[in-house]
Formats: structure tokens, C-alpha cells, sequence
């Protein structure tokens, strides 16, 4: 493989106006640039970017870390980042984080191996990311609650509580549905950290406030089933999630299944329909996050849409801002409410 000396003694350059070149750095003739880009095609020269990023500090790399990559939410946040990251001339690495994870990634962020970070990720604790972003530029796009998060933390994040708000609405006071089962993520996993029996996210948060506004009583009105509750055994399959939920369906009443994600909810319409339950006429299903899985579905899914190229646009802002003028941003950005066939 060749090196830059070689394209330097094949342009009839220094190796310094051959970095110069491919840099954009300093002034060149376009004679001595032409030779040097003729050099490079013809020896097939690649820089190493990685090694000269190690060297300056600054690899132009940002970092998104995510609990599970088969959340669709999180792949259409990381196609938005990458495409606007790369118009700042930047790039995104995604990692999927679980907890045993956490270790490595956190060493690798103290060692300053990438220019910022991005968190979709509920399994860092407030400290975890309190020592992080002292050493990273960190950005937080929120769905869990945090208690006494840093001032060195950005949040950005779709107001999850309106989001809940305008799905039950709908669902309530526009469809009539009084029986209201709420089935938790199978990505999510609850952390010891987590005070509550139902964990701290947002998105359940939001649901029972949402219910309990309509006078909906817990266990009589709303169920949860989740890994949160309930036995350990299968605690993470959605078959396991469904079945359980069927078994809280009154065929009497106007049920609802409201799905912590769209990708998940998409899964649920079919896991129904394959045990012989018509959707909505049985048993209505909705999701949340507004992503292409809803769209693929027949009934194709009601859901409420993160507005994602927004958040993605915003994360990379924040975390390329002079790092001396950088202050703690929090923005909530309003969420939609998209109506289909499903309930």
C-alpha cells in the first residue's frame, strides 16, 4: 500500500504539500495539486484518516450508543444524524449498549476515542453519564427519567407526555375504548438504579397520567404487562407479552392494546391475527414513534411520530458547538399524532 512519501516523490512535491492537498489546508497551485491528485489515483493512495485522528484529538467521529438497535425509532434517529453529520463533515458510529456493555464503552468514551455522543440509551446511570459528558460532549435524547441529571448534559427529546396524551385522547374520548392494556417494551430493560415497580420511562409515565385524567383505574380499567411485573419466566418475548395480554381482554368491553413501540406494535397486530383475532374489530392496536413499521401493517398502525430529522439536526448542533461557549440545552420537541386503520 502505498504512502504519502511515495505519492510526494511520484508528484514531484514535499509529503507537507501533499497533506496540504488532501487536508484543503493551505494554499497550493493547481499545478502542484493536479500532480498530487494525479499520484494519488495512480498509486491508489488512501490516507489514514484513524491514525491521524488519534494524533490531533479529533477523528471528526461522533458516537450514538442505543439500547437496541431493532427499535426502529433509533435507526431512522441514526439515518438523520448520519446524513446531516456528514454535511459537517463528521461521521456516526452506532453501538448498541446492554448493560454488560457498559464498561467498555465507558472506558473507551473517558479515553476521548470519538468527538461526542449521542444517548439513546436507558441503560447509563445519571453518575455514569455525569462522568462521561466531563470528558465527551454528550447529548441526551430522553425517554426515561432522570433524577438530578448533570448541568454538562444536553437533552433533546419529543415531549413523550403529549405525545400520550393525544394517543389517549384519541383512543378514549374520540374511539371510546375503556379498556386500555399497555404492553412494555421487550428492548427495554428495567435497571437497579430504577426506584419504581414500573421503572422510570417516560412513555408509561405518560400512558397512566393520561388514564388516570380520565378517571381509568389501574387494574380494573389500564393493565401493564411488562417484565417489570409479573413472572421472570419468558420476560422478554413479545408472545409471552401478547399472551399475557389476552388473558386480561374482556371480549365484552372496547380493548385497546397500546404498544410501547411501533416496530414491536407491528409484531403484535401479527402475532394477533395468527391466533385469529381481527384488528380492530377484536382487539384494537396502537404504537409509538412514528416509524416505517406502521406503514407495512394491515391495518396499517396508529401511532404517535417523534419528529426525527428535527432531533437528529439538534443533537448534532449541540454536540458541534464551541465546546467554551457550549451550555446545557433541554428541548422538547411536540409530537404527532397519526391516525390508521388499527384502532
Amino acid at each position: 500500500m502505498a504512502n504519502r512519501n511515495e505519492v510526494a516523490k511520484r508528484a514531484g512535491v514535499s509529503p507537507a504539500v501533499v497533506s496540504y492537498v488532501l487536508n484543503n489546508s493551505n494554499y497550493v497551485s493547481e499545478e502542484k495539486r493536479k500532480a498530487v491528485l494525479q499520484a494519488v489515483e495512480e498509486l491508489d493512495y488512501y490516507p489514514n484518516y484513524f491514525a491521524r485522528s488519534l494524533k490531533k484529538r479529533n477523528g471528526h467521529q461522533l458516537l450514538m450508543l442505543s439500547d437496541d438497535m431493532r427499535n426502529d425509532v433509533f435507526l431512522e434517529l441514526a439515518y438523520e444524524m448520519e446524513n446531516y453529520a456528514f454535511e459537517k463533515g463528521y461521521y456516526i458510529t452506532v453501538g448498541f449498549c446492554s448493560a454488560e456493555k457498559i464498561p467498555f464503552y465507558t472506558n473507551m468514551l473517558l479515553s476521548r476515542q470519538c468527538d461526542g455522543l449521542f444517548v439513546a440509551n436507558n441503560m447509563f446511570s445519571a453518575d455514569q453519564l455525569e462522568l462521561i459528558a466531563k470528558k465527551v460532549p454528550t447529548v441526551l435524547f430522553q425517554t426515561k427519567l432522570y433524577e438530578n441529571l448533570s448541568e454538562d448534559i444536553s437533552v433533546v427529546s419529543g415531549d413523550i407526555a403529549d405525545g400520550m396524551e393525544q394517543l389517549v385522547h384519541h383512543l378514549v374520548d374520540c374511539k371510546g375504548y375503556r379498556r386500555l392494556v399497555y404492553i412494555g417494551s421487550t428492548y427495554t430493560k428495567r435497571m437497579p438504579d430504577e426506584k419504581t415497580a414500573l421503572g422510570s420511562g417516560l412513555r408509561l409515565k405518560g400512558f397512566l397520567e393520561a388514564a388516570k385524567k380520565r378517571d381509568l383505574l389501574l387494574d380494573r380499567d389500564v393493565m401493564v404487562v411488562s417484565s417489570l411485573i409479573g413472572s421472570q419466566e419468558n420476560q422478554y418475548s413479545l408472545d409471552a407479552y401478547v399472551d399475557k395480554a389476552l388473558t386480561l381482554w374482556n371480549p365484552k368491553e372496547h380493548t385497546v392494546f397500546v404498544v410501547a413501540n411501533d416496530s414491536e406494535a407491528a409484531r403484535c397486530i401479527s402475532l394477533l391475527q395468527r391466533r385469529g383475532y381481527s384488528v380492530p374489530q377484536d382487539i384494537a392496536v396502537a404504537g409509538f414513534g412514528g416509524t416505517s413499521s406502521g406503514c407495512i401493517t394491515n391495518p396499517q398502525l396508529t401511532t404517535v411520530s417523534y419528529p426525527k430529522k428535527e432531533i437528529a439536526k439538534a443533537g448534532i448542533d449541540i454536540l458541534l458547538s464551541d465546546r467554551q461557549d457550549r451550555k446545557r440545552v433541554h428541548l422538547q420537541y411536540p409530537m404527532t399524532l397519526i391516525e390508521r386503520g388499527s384502532t
